[in-house]
């Protein structure tokens, strides 16, 4: 388990992918600890204006395809809350737009689950 599986830790450099930063690895852990930190950090990313949410969900959807079959919904949706909650936790401290962003984040991803936010 990587343990810190966000997008700024997967770097490409033209068809080689590496994965960087392995101070939170452990050597054994649930997949869905990497699978929600990824996902999360990429809702929270669609929130914001700056990104382009079709582009960030598509790129959700492409990362989800390879696990769909394999994860329960309802553990995912569980670990993602608890992702988007550590990723905010360690991130910077503005809270203001971005609380009210996070909190109805975390209230579609409990309501509608995963694909309802990213269909898969």
């Amino acid at each position: 388990m990587h343990g810190d599986f966000l997008p700024q830790n997967v770097l490409l450099d033209d068809s080689r992918l590496s994965i960087v930063d392995f101070a939170s690895y452990s050597r054994s852990g649930p997949i869905y600890t990497d699978v929600a930190h990824f996902i999360g950090y990429l809702m929270i990313l669609a929130g914001r204006q700056l990104y382009s949410r079709s582009a960030v969900e598509s790129v959700a959807r492409q990362f989800l395809s390879g696990y769909s079959r394999a994860l329960n919904q309802n553990l995912l949706r569980l670990y993602t809350v608890r992702a988007v909650l550590r990723i905010i936790a360690d991130g910077n401290r503005q809270i203001s737009r971005s609380t009210k962003i996070t909190l109805d984040l975390l209230s579609n991803i409990l309501n509608k689950g995963i694909t309802g936010l990213v269909t898969v």
